[in-house]
């Protein structure tokens, strides 16, 4: 009790309340009737990571991104003319390392109120959910094409969709292994690389690609310039303007042996974030089931056509040669 009469003093309750609101994870801040922060916690509890200073007299929707901000002027215009109606929206703001962050807002109109005489702005950054979300649901979909039995390059396409839908913003290529060589099976990799990665034999030192899966591990070269790289793929990376890229292997449901390799190239100096690395995880994750389905319904086929002991086509194949001959020459048997 002896706390609550403290508060009563003079300045004591706007000590507490501002001490309270630094301290919790929601950024609350007032504005005027023209958006400009008159006060904010955001300094304190570093909702997008900008310096104290930042917020001065700053405008929040400036960092709203282009294509939400008709959506966030309709809110702004909707508290303006609904004093006390909680207004809420969610937009992607951008933050200090440039990155767009999801951003939960809740406004409520109380200019009107002469202790506030401001809109009072409750913000949440809410990034982590919608990225597990979006992955989770973009997984969704490539396993519904798995599922459906679409050809390796679809998948693999999609997979790389999964990847440009969830914030990886290189150019990524998916490599499978045919015998000596890594052949491309979907993406957007130069010509020049890909036909470097055809060639065999393949070697460790080669490329990035090769390293992940002799080392069954990710390799990451975020400057090509200071990385030891061969002289060949060095090359390649100087003429294709290529400044970082970063392979992840494909590994085998089975087995756990490679079978491929992801490769993601950027055009200046990048180092992938955990969520970059986590998408790269789920995407090779479902390349992999991917082959292994293939490899089942291959095998499959076979054995259904074939003497399960000598090897030798069986009578099932046999019928379906000779209906197909049949059909094709208008004859009977």
């Amino acid at each position: 009790m002896s706390g609550a009469s403290d508060r009563s003093e003079p300045g004591a309750s706007e000590r507490w309340f501002r001490s309270l609101v630094m301290h919790i994870s929601d950024t609350v801040s007032i504005t005027d009737e023209e958006g400009r922060l008159v006060f904010t916690s955001g300094a304190a509890n570093n909702l997008l990571g900008y310096d104290a200073g930042f917020w001065a007299g700053r405008e929040p929707i400036d960092l709203v991104h282009p294509d939400d901000l008709a959506r966030a002027l309709a809110g702004w215009n909707r508290a303006l003319a609904e004093p006390g109606v909680e207004v809420s929206e969610e937009v992607r703001m951008r933050s200090a390392n440039g990155a767009w962050q999801d951003i939960s807002i809740t406004g409520v109109n109380l200019l009107h109120d002469p202790e506030v005489g401001g809109i009072v702005v409750t913000s949440r950054n809410i990034t982590d959910l919608r990225r597990a979300q979006r992955l989770a649901a973009s997984q969704a979909a490539v396993l519904e094409l798995i599922a459906r039995s679409e050809p390796l390059p679809v998948v693999a396409a999609s997979c790389l969709q999964l990847l440009a839908d969830n914030g990886v913003s290189g150019r990524s290529s998916i490599y499978l292994m045919e015998g000596d060589r890594l052949e491309l099976s979907s993406g957007a990799a130069p010509v020049s690389l890909v036909e470097w990665m055809r060639e065999a034999p393949r070697s460790r030192s080669r490329s990035l690609c090769d390293e992940s899966i002799a080392t069954e591990a990710p390799v990451i070269a975020s400057d090509l310039d200071q990385a030891e790289v061969s002289d060949g793929l060095r090359y390649i990376a100087q003429n294709e303007g290529i400044r970082a890229a970063w392979s992840q292997p494909i590994l085998a449901i089975g087995s756990g042996r490679p079978v491929g390799s992801l490769s993601t190239l950027y055009g200046e100096v990048h180092e992938p974030s955990a969520h970059e690395r986590q998408a790269a995880d789920v995407s090779c994750s479902l390349m992999a089931i991917a082959l292994e389905r293939a490899e089942t319904e291959t095998r499959l086929a076979h054995q259904a056509l074939h003497d399960g002991l000598t090897g030798l086509p069986n009578r099932t194949l046999l019928l379906d040669r000779l209906s197909r001959k049949v059909e094709r020459d208008g004859e009977s048997i």
